[in-house]
C-alpha cells in the first residue's frame, strides 16, 4: 500500500521511543514546543494530525519502525490502543460484526461474554 507521505517526512517531524511508543515533536511551531508528546487520545488510542489528517500511533509506529507504510491495521498485541510501543505493535485485520438475526423463539439460555 502506498504511504500518503514519505518516511523521510515523518521523521522530520517526530522523534520516535521504541520503549514508550511515544512520539515527540523535533522543532517548535506556533504552541508546539519542541520535545512536547504528539498527538492526542480518542476513544481508539492515540493520533496525530499530520498533513491535514488524523493517523494513529500505532499505524506511525509501524511506518517509522518499518520504512513501509503497513498494508493491513496495525493492532495492540496487549490489547491496549494506547501503547504503541515497538514490541506491541502487529498486523490485524478489520472484521465485520453482523447484528444477529431476530429470533422466532425466546432462548431460554442466553449467551454471556465475559472479558
Amino acid at each position: 500500500m502506498k504511504p500518503p507521505f514519505c518516511i523521510h517526512k515523518l521523521r522530520v517531524l517526530l522523534n520516535y521511543s521504541r520503549r514508550t511508543g511515544h512520539f515527540t515533536w523535533k522543532h517548535t511551531r506556533g504552541p508546539v514546543r519542541a520535545g512536547e508528546r504528539a498527538g492526542h487520545e480518542t476513544a481508539s488510542g492515540r493520533s496525530i494530525l499530520l498533513y491535514g489528517r488524523e493517523y494513529s500511533t500505532l499505524t506511525l509506529a509501524w511506518f517509522y519502525l518499518h520504512d513501509r507504510w503497513p498494508g493491513r491495521l496495525v493492532v495492540p498485541a496487549n490489547g491496549d490502543p494506547s501503547d504503541s510501543s515497538a514490541g506491541n505493535l502487529m498486523l490485524g485485520r478489520r472484521i465485520r460484526i453482523r447484528s444477529p438475526k431476530p429470533s422466532t423463539h425466546e432462548n431460554p439460555h442466553p449467551i454471556q461474554i465475559a472479558f
